[in-house]
C-alpha cells in the first residue's frame, strides 16, 4: 500500500496561517457585515480592524494562538443571531434589542420559530467548523512573530493614546468604550450592562417627584371644579382598520356614532414597539432622547404634583423578576392594578392575559371614590397578538379558527387562509377596542357637575397581511406600524371650563402631530403649570408649533425624520428598514 506522503514543516506552517486567518474571519463575520450594512463604512472598517486586533492582543502577549482562539469559541454560536441582527438593522444588537428580548412574549417568539430553528442548525454549523479550524488545522506550538506582535499592539493602543492625548485622561477612554461597544463580540456585554442599567433607572423614581414644579391651574372655576382624566394606551392598533378612518369593516361603530368625539388623523408614533414609545409617550422625551425617559418624570407625577390623584390600570402583565420598560411607570401612580397579575419566570405566559373589557369596572370603581382631581391611566392589550385571545369568542363578527391563528405566526410562510384567519382576528380585536371605549366613554358621560376628558393612542399599529415582509408584525419602521389613532373626547363640563382648548384641538384635527408630544399635551389639558412643560408642543396650546416628526430608528440608537426618511417611501405594503441603508 502506498502511504500518504508527508506534509513538510513549511507546509504545515503555512496550514497553520490559513486555517487561523480563516478561523478570525469566521469570529470577526459580524463585523464585516456591519461594512456593507452601515452608513460610514468607513468607521466600520476601523472598528473590523480594531476588533480583530483586540481577539489577537493576547498572542501579542505570548500566548499560543490556537489556545487564544479556542477561548474564543464559544462566541461561535452567536454569530448567526448576530448577523442576522446586523442585516436587518444596519447595527450591532445593542440595549435596545435586549430590553425588546426581555419582555417578549413567547407567543412573540414563537412567530419566529422557523428562523430560530434555522439559526440555531447555523450555530451548530459554525461551532463545528470553527472548531475543525482551530484544534485541527492551527499547530498547537504556532505562535505570532515579533513583527505581527508590534502590528498588534500598535492596532490597539494607536487610537486610544491619540484621544488620551488630545482628550486627557478624565474623557480620553470614551470614545474608545464607544467603539467597543460596537464590536462584535464585546458590544454584546456592554448591550447587556446598558439594559439592566436602564431597567435599575426605573426600579426607585420617586426622587423625580422634587425634580421639577407642577401646580394646578389658577382660575376660581379650575380649582372648585372637579376634574377627572382618562388616559388610554392602545396596544398593536392599525390607524386604517378601523371604519372610522374608512376600513370597509364595521370595526368601530360605537366610535363612529360617538358625539364629540374628536379623531387626530396624522399622529405618528415615536417608535415601532412598545419599550421604546410608551416611554417617550408617558415622558418629555423623545427620539435622539429617548434614552433619558428611565431618569425623567411621568405624566403622573406631574399631576400628582399638582394635586391629582393617579391610578394606573393594566391588563399587561408584569415579568416575572423585574418589570417592564412600560409597567414600571405604574410605580409613579397613587395606586397601580396589573388585572393580569405577574408573568412566570420563563416568561411564555406574559401575553395570556384577561381581556381589556376587565378594565372597565376597575375605572368605574375608581371614579365612584368621589375624587375632586383624578387621573387614571390604562394600558391595554388591544390587538397585540395573539389576536384570537384579545377578545371574547362569542364577540367575534368575523369567522377565526382560533387555534390556527398562533399556529399560523410560527410559519414562514402564510398561507392565504392563514391570511384570511389572521385578519378576521385583527379585525374582531379592533372591533373589541372599540366596543371597550365606547365603554369608557359612557362611564366619563354619566360623572355630572365634573370636567371630564377622554384621550386614546395606540403605542403602534402592525403591519398589514399583505405586507411584503413582517406581515402582521411591528418593531419596523413602516408607515403602518408608526401612523397611530388617536381619539379625544371632552364632556360638556370640561367644554365649558376650558373652550379655547377644545376649539383649538377640533380645529387641529388633521395636522401632523408626534404622539411624543402628548406628554405635554395632557399638562396643558389638565391646566397644569409645570417646568416641563414645552407650550409649543402642546396641540391644545394656541402657540402649538408644527415640527418635523422624528422616529426612533436603528433598534432604538438612530434618528429618523418621518416624512423624509419613512413616508417617503411610499406604498404601504413596502417595508421599511431599521437602518437608513
Amino acid at each position: 500500500m502506498s502511504q500518504k506522503p508527508q506534509s513538510s514543516p513549511a507546509q504545515d506552517v503555512r496550514r497553520s496561517w490559513i486555517c487561523a486567518l480563516l478561523a478570525v474571519l469566521l469570529l470577526s463575520l459580524p463585523n464585516v457585515l456591519v461594512i456593507f450594512k452601515a452608513e460610514d463604512a468607513g468607521l466600520a472598517k476601523i472598528l473590523l480592524l480594531q476588533g480583530i486586533a483586540l481577539m489577537l492582543l493576547p498572542m501579542a502577549l505570548g500566548w499560543r494562538v490556537r489556545s487564544v482562539l479556542l477561548v474564543w469559541l464559544p462566541f461561535t454560536l452567536l454569530i448567526p443571531v448576530t448577523s442576522a441582527y446586523v442585516h436587518v438593522t444596519g447595527f450591532q444588537p445593542n440595549e435596545w434589542a435586549v430590553l425588546t428580548l426581555l419582555e417578549s412574549s413567547g407567543d412573540e417568539l414563537a412567530s419566529f420559530a422557523f428562523a430560530a430553528l434555522v439559526i440555531a442548525g447555523l450555530s451548530l454549523l459554525i461551532l463545528a467548523i470553527a472548531w475543525w479550524l482551530i484544534s485541527r488545522g492551527i499547530s498547537a506550538e504556532l505562535r505570532l512573530k515579533k513583527s505581527m506582535r508590534c502590528l498588534v499592539v500598535v492596532g490597539v493602543m494607536v487610537l486610544p493614546l491619540h484621544e488620551f492625548c488630545t482628550l486627557g485622561w478624565e474623557f480620553g477612554w470614551k470614545p474608545s468604550a464607544q467603539r467597543l461597544s460596537l464590536i462584535f463580540p464585546y458590544g454584546l456585554g456592554f448591550s447587556f450592562v446598558n439594559a439592566v442599567q436602564e431597567r435599575s433607572k426605573l426600579a426607585d423614581r420617586s426622587h423625580l417627584m422634587t425634580s421639577f414644579t407642577a401646580e394646578p391651574g389658577k382660575t376660581s372655576a379650575a380649582s372648585e371644579e372637579r376634574q377627572i382624566h382618562l388616559l388610554v394606551l392602545g396596544e398593536t392598533c392599525r390607524f386604517d382598520n378601523f371604519s372610522r378612518h374608512g376600513y370597509h369593516r364595521q370595526t368601530s361603530p360605537r366610535l363612529d356614532k360617538c358625539e364629540g368625539l374628536l379623531d387626530f388623523t396624522d399622529v405618528v408614533s415615536p417608535g415601532s414597539y412598545t419599550s421604546l414609545s410608551v416611554p417617550m409617550i408617558l415622558t418629555n422625551t423623545e427620539p435622539g432622547t429617548h434614552k433619558l425617559a428611565a431618569s425623567a418624570p411621568s405624566i403622573l407625577q406631574v399631576f400628582r404634583r399638582a394635586g391629582f390623584r393617579v391610578v394606573w390600570l393594566s391588563t399587561q402583565k408584569k415579568t416575572g423578576f423585574c418589570d417592564t420598560s412600560s409597567s414600571l411607570y405604574a410605580k409613579d401612580a397613587d395606586q397601580a392594578m396589573f388585572l393580569s397579575g405577574a408573568v412566570d419566570p420563563s416568561s411564555t405566559g406574559s401575553y395570556s392575559t384577561v381581556l381589556d373589557s376587565e378594565i372597565v369596572l376597575e375605572v368605574e370603581k375608581a371614579l365612584s371614590q368621589g375624587d375632586s382631581k383624578l387621573l387614571i391611566v390604562c394600558h391595554t392589550m388591544g390587538s397585540h397578538s395573539n389576536y384570537a385571545e384579545r377578545y371574547p369568542e362569542s364577540f367575534g363578527q368575523y369567522p377565526v379558527d382560533r387555534a390556527a391563528c398562533p399556529v399560523a405566526r410560527k410559519k414562514p410562510n402564510l398561507s392565504k387562509e392563514d391570511l384570511v384567519n389572521l385578519q378576521n382576528a385583527y379585525d374582531n380585536s379592533i372591533a373589541f377596542t372599540d366596543q371597550v371605549l365606547g365603554s369608557l366613554i359612557d362611564l366619563l358621560q354619566k360623572q355630572s357637575n365634573a370636567a371630564t376628558s377622554f384621550c386614546y393612542i395606540a403605542d403602534h399599529g402592525e403591519n398589514s397581511g399583505d405586507a411584503l415582509t413582517l406581515p402582521f408584525a411591528h418593531g419596523v419602521n413602516t408607515v403602518d406600524v408608526l401612523h397611530v389613532p388617536m381619539f379625544m373626547w371632552f364632556s360638556e363640563g370640561y367644554r365649558k371650563l376650558y373652550p379655547q382648548k377644545c376649539e383649538l384641538l377640533k380645529a387641529r384635527q388633521n395636522i401632523p402631530f408626534g404622539s411624543a408630544n402628548l406628554f405635554h399635551t395632557l399638562t396643558d389639558l389638565a391646566d397644569i403649570t409645570s417646568s416641563l412643560l414645552v407650550s409649543e408642543n402642546s396641540l391644545c396650546h394656541p402657540g402649538y408649533q408644527i415640527k418635523p416628526r422624528t422616529v426612533a430608528g436603528g433598534a432604538g440608537k438612530e434618528v429618523l425624520d418621518y416624512e423624509q426618511d419613512i413616508l417617503s417611501q411610499g406604498a404601504r405594503k413596502g417595508w421599511r428598514p431599521l437602518s437608513r441603508k
